[in-house]
Parts: C-alpha cells; sequence; structure tokens
C-alpha cells in the first residue's frame, strides 16, 4: 500500500486487559504491529495514520485466551502472545474479525 507525501503515521500503544471482549477504540486503518508486556501490563501497539485521528473512532474487539484455554468463536484471528507475572501466564491475543456475508 502506497502512502501519500503526505500521510503522518506514529505507533501507538493500546493497553489490554486479561479475558474476552476486550473493546479498545482505535482511528481506522490502524495496523497492529505487536504484542508485548510492558511493566507487566499486557500491551498492544499499532501503527496509526495521524490524518485519520478526527474521524469516527473504529471499536475493535480482541480477546486474551492462556495457554489451553478453550477458543471457541471462529471470527477470531491470532494478533499474538505474551509473558506476564515472571513467565506464569502466556496470553495470546485475538481480534474478533466480522464474518463475510456470503
Amino acid at each position: 500500500m502506497a502512502m501519500s507525501d503526505t500521510s503522518l503515521r506514529a505507533v501507538w500503544k493500546f493497553p489490554l486487559n486479561i479475558g474476552a471482549n476486550i473493546i479498545i477504540k482505535m482511528p481506522p486503518g490502524s495496523e497492529i504491529v505487536h504484542v508485548e508486556c510492558q511493566r507487566e501490563q499486557p500491551c498492544l501497539w499499532a501503527i496509526v495514520d495521524l490524518n485519520r485521528t478526527e474521524e469516527d473512532p473504529e471499536f475493535r474487539v480482541f480477546g486474551v485466551f492462556g495457554t489451553g484455554h478453550v477458543i471457541s468463536d471462529s471470527s477470531l484471528e491470532y494478533v499474538g502472545t505474551f509473558l506476564t507475572f515472571g513467565g506464569a501466564f502466556v496470553g495470546h491475543v485475538f481480534e474478533q474479525k466480522e464474518e463475510d456475508d456470503e
């Protein structure tokens, strides 16, 4: 995807809770690039188009599941994995994607 010369981008951090149905408000078109813990706080980082931050935000839905936990929602797509609590908890982040109405 080619960006115009007037495109301004930045990486923003979004803290995550542990659980299902985590709703995060993001600028439209944000691209998730990394998942990790910072000071024991799970976070995801995304590239944000700064020209779009005044537009209506997207409300994106995520779930964090531990290793071995059942993931029954087929609309979830893997985003990344993090370790927290000294490695005692391994969390796997998934984003809910809308299914095509075909």
